[in-house]
């Protein structure tokens, strides 16, 4: 039995650290891998709880954890997400909130192309970092993580009315029975006829300053080498959005 599970624990981890994750891997390994997959993201939704409430410990406040049901709402609006958004909550996401650490899974690891400093300028955007690439079956990818943290996943391939839906979802997601509430016009990104932007958070209770900001910008520029770019980092979205009649619409979770 030991054995067993042992082989399967390195067959699962074989299949993440090779590319095939997230939804596509749910639907490729059997329950019992599956359910590993599934352990991962509540473990991510559990931290990201926690994210917004750094200091309840000191405040005797109570984290933003969710109920059993909104748990698996959140687990199954994750499942329906298209390839970029999938890759970007298992690379990025999972490696800021789950302790899923990147530069230990593309260390060494085939399946990851680490990208020379010339080779990695162009997504790297000016800041410093690293940048790998790596494919799925029918997606070619880069994921760069700044000095500074903040993780980007360029996607080549990507329909854009899909990557935003996505943002939404993911957002909800991972944040489930919690309102999410939009970043609009600029402060979203750049919003072009090239270029579009949007923006997701989620009102998570305390610690406002550093609550989980979503972003994606998809391209439609002929001289574009991605079609959309998921990231995330930390602030304060009144800080982002002094007038709060321009958060846009507000959306809760799981409706």
């Amino acid at each position: 039995m030991k054995t067993a599970r042992a082989s399967g624990k390195i067959t699962r981890l074989a299949a993440i650290r090779g590319g095939v994750t997230g939804a596509a891997l749910i639907h490729l390994l059997p329950g019992c891998w599956a359910n590993e997959v599934r352990d991962v993201r509540k473990e991510t939704i559990l931290a990201l709880g926690m994210a917004g409430c750094i200091a309840c410990s000191s405040v005797g406040a109570t984290p933003a954890t969710p109920d059993a049901q909104a748990m698996e709402e959140g687990l199954a609006a994750l499942e329906t997400m298209a390839g970029p958004a999938d890759q970007f909550v298992d690379k990025c996401v999972s490696h800021v909130f789950s302790g899923n650490d990147l530069n230990a899974r593309t260390s060494g690891n085939p399946a990851f192309l680490e990208y020379t400093p010339e080779q990695a300028a162009r997504f790297l955007l000016g800041q410093p970092g690293k940048a790998w690439g790596f494919h799925t079956k029918s997606e070619n990818y880069v994921v760069t993580l700044l000095d500074n943290g903040i993780c980007r996943l360029f996607a080549q391939t990507a329909d854009a009315a899909t990557a935003h839906q996505d943002l939404d979802t993911m957002v909800k997601g991972l944040t489930p029975g919690f309102p999410v509430r939009s970043i609009t016009g600029t402060r979203a990104g750049p919003q072009t006829d090239a270029f579009v932007s949007s923006g997701r958070y989620a009102v998570l209770p305390h610690n406002k300053n550093r609550t989980p900001l979503f972003f994606v910008t998809t391209s439609t520029s002929p001289t574009r080498y991605f079609d959309a770019m998921y990231w995330m980092t930390f602030g304060d979205p009144d800080a982002m959005l002094p007038d709060k009649s321009e958060q846009g619409e507000e959306s809760t979770s799981g409706k």
